[in-house]
């Protein structure tokens, strides 16, 4: 075969070379002068009867190009790429001719601009042309200090930046003709840095945070507070206050002077736009970089406050966050404000506790019985179930009675829970020893040990409400699922769990005993 294709190529390359030696050496040759002459001629003929003709197709090809606008016949090639320095006592703001910010640094953040919003080209701004929006370039101007002002002459828009004595950025852009204005924020999906991507590497990794505070997403405030994590595909319509980019523990927003009737979208290429519906002259607003303290949003105002989530429970989330800054105040160190404050929970909570043990107690003390009713009517679940609930009556037992202040306790359960989870002061703020961060799950699993064997010892203490050998087991394996669940939690809720279960079996023994006198 090999051989067969080699021939065949020898023949080709061959044939090639035979035709053009041939051509070159043996073919007719062309007088140039005679070609000339030729041609020459059939110019001098046809020069008469086609300058008409020449002059009509000269006059064609003039018009066609003074038809073209300037913007259809030269792309304007866009501005280079310039930026200046806006900083005051708070902050230090650099930002180019796009109003694309480069660095946000200030007295309320402690962590890199470009590595909380995810992105090196995070903010654009473009005016509406006809059926299409061009984006904002400037030429800026008058730079004084904490000021700059800027002209976009393709699009007749002016801006106006000034750093404020609270550290946000207000924008005014200008223009004379009424247009609808676009602004895109860009982010990206979070990714742990150096994770591999296995499950059990980054499920038991000391650098591994709480999987929520891996997660940016992009906000907006209207009637209420809607957050789209990125790179989510939605999209909606409202009167806009505010839209940011959340990085749980910091928000960069644009919060507006007025609120702007606008179509806003949420797409899958990390990115979030915003167009206003109605035409404008102004278009105005403040930009804001912080970390989210409570106490600091409430102050910058536009309801940015809203952007720190308590959850479903704020009600009781909020006074009780309070209640921990308070002590945190006296007490300078969060985990032992942790602490007071769970030992304090308890106490409010401790009229329910007793009642869930009281309860308890009584269904211990008729276990006999409802045993009994059970071997007596077993071929007859009907009987069995009124014979029962006759017992409770007789005996004032309530079956719902150990349930019920445990259901009363959740709502707080979860308050702090919130609490400890969303609160930014909480940050990198150490505890003890090896607990360097509140915020980070314990790097040695110690806590999450010690949660589970106090778990184990507060069964220990508690009535026993059940003879079934099955949900005796069940009961028993608790602790352990509860150890896998707190692993990955925030040492500060583990922290509140430890304490609270521990108290709690102190408040136990003390039941116990008093119902024994």
């Amino acid at each position: 075969m090999k051989s067969d294709q080699m021939r065949a190529f020898l023949a080709v390359l061959i044939s090639g070379v035979i035709l053009f030696g041939w051509s070159h050496f043996f073919g007719p040759k062309q007088d140039p002068n005679k070609a000339l002459g030729d041609k020459k001629e059939k110019v001098v003929s046809s020069d008469s009867s086609s300058k008409t003709a020449q002059n009509v197709a000269q006059k064609d090809i003039t018009d066609s190009v003074n038809s073209l606008s300037s913007e259809d016949s030269v792309v304007a090639p866009k501005p280079i790429l310039k930026e200046v320095v806006l900083e005051n006592a708070v902050s230090r703001i650099v930002v180019n001719n796009r109003l694309n910010i480069v660095d946000f640094t200030s007295d309320l953040v402690s962590s890199s601009f470009q590595k909380i919003v995810g992105a090196k080209d995070v903010l654009g701004f473009y005016v509406d042309n006809k059926s299409n929006f061009n984006e904002l370039f400037f030429e800026f101007s008058s730079v004084d200090g904490s000021k700059v002002t800027g002209v976009d002459k393709r699009n007749n828009v002016q801006v106006d930046l000034e750093l404020l004595e609270d550290g946000s950025l207000s924008w005014v852009l200008s223009t004379t003709n009424p247009r609808k204005f676009k602004i895109l924020l860009e982010s990206s999906k979070y990714e742990e840095p150096g994770s591999d991507g296995n499950f059990l590497t980054s499920f038991f990794s000391p650098s591994a945070s709480n999987n929520q505070n891996n997660i940016r997403k992009f906000t907006i405030f209207h009637k209420n507070y809607e957050e789209f994590t990125v790179p989510d595909d939605d999209y909606g319509e409202n009167s806009v206050k505010w839209i940011g980019i959340d990085s749980f523990y910091h928000l960069f927003a644009l919060a507006f002077e007025n609120r702007l009737s606008a179509n806003y979208k949420s797409s899958t290429d990390s990115r979030f736009s915003l167009v206003t519906n109605q035409r404008a002259s102004v278009l105005n607003g403040r930009m804001v970089f912080s970390k989210k303290y409570l106490s600091q949003l409430s102050k910058l105002g536009d309801n940015l406050d809203l952007g720190l989530d308590f959850g479903f429970f704020s009600i009781i989330a909020i006074p009780m966050f309070q209640a921990l800054q308070f002590i945190h105040g006296v007490i300078p160190n969060w985990g032992f404000a942790i602490i007071l404050l769970t030992l304090f929970i308890r106490f409010v909570t401790f009229p329910l506790y007793l009642k869930q043990m009281k309860s308890m107690n009584k269904m211990k003390q008729i276990q006999p019985q409802i045993q009994k009713i059970k071997e007596k009517y077993q071929d007859d679940p009907k009987k069995q179930q009124m014979e029962t609930m006759e017992l409770f009556k007789r005996t004032g037992v309530n079956p719902v009675g150990g349930c019920l202040p445990l259901v009363l306790q959740m709502p707080i359960f979860f308050a702090f829970y919130k609490v400890l989870t969303v609160s930014a002061e909480l940050d990198q703020e150490p505890f003890i020893g090896w607990i360097v961060n509140l915020t980070e799950k314990d790097p040695y699993y110690v806590l999450p040990v010690l949660v589970a064997f106090v778990m184990w010892l507060n069964q220990k203490f508690m009535p026993q409400t059940t003879t079934d050998p099955m949900q005796k087991r069940v009961m028993s394996m608790l602790p352990i699922l509860f150890a896998f669940i707190f692993i990955n939690m925030p040492a500060g809720l583990n922290i509140y769990i430890l304490v609270s279960t521990l108290f709690g079996i102190g408040q136990q023994i003390v039941v116990n005993k008093r119902a024994e006198a």
